[in-house]
């Protein structure tokens, strides 16, 4: 079932009227839906990495899928890896703070004598909600 109803007309996508996948790529509203990784994904050939990123992510043996993603949370994954989890649906905070957590995680590493050591090419972490009035 899809999440938008939208006219045909709009929508160029030859399997659109037989899709059920919740994020189409063709949608205009599609950054806003939410994807388990047991639902469909899109079946164009061309298209965005995010698409192939949840492609990935089913594929994963130990994945459970009853946690989401987001837009956000597919475009900030760089590596499709066992350890990856989407959000539990009950969880309140959702995907900023997902977002916040995986930064701290990506950004450090441990050094052959066991401490941990940061990423000069890691992001900065962001301060999640303190955000500057001025």
């Amino acid at each position: 079932m899809k999440q938008l109803k939208l006219p045909m007309d709009s929508i160029d996508c030859r399997y659109y009227q037989d899709c059920d996948a919740p994020m189409c790529p063709k949608d205009i509203n599609f950054g806003r839906c939410l994807w388990f990784p047991g639902e469909p994904t899109c079946r164009l050939r061309a298209v965005p990495d995010w698409v192939i990123k949840q492609k990935r992510i089913a594929k994963l043996p130990n994945i459970d899928p009853n946690k989401y993603f987001t837009l956000r949370m597919l475009n900030s994954v760089k590596q499709v890896d066992n350890d990856l989890q989407g959000i539990d649906p009950e969880y309140f905070g959702g995907d900023r703070l997902w977002l916040s957590k995986r930064s701290i995680k990506v950004g450090k590493t441990k050094s052959e004598d066991g401490q941990i050591n940061s990423d000069s090419d890691a992001k900065p972490q962001e301060n999640v909600g303190n955000y500057p009035l001025f």
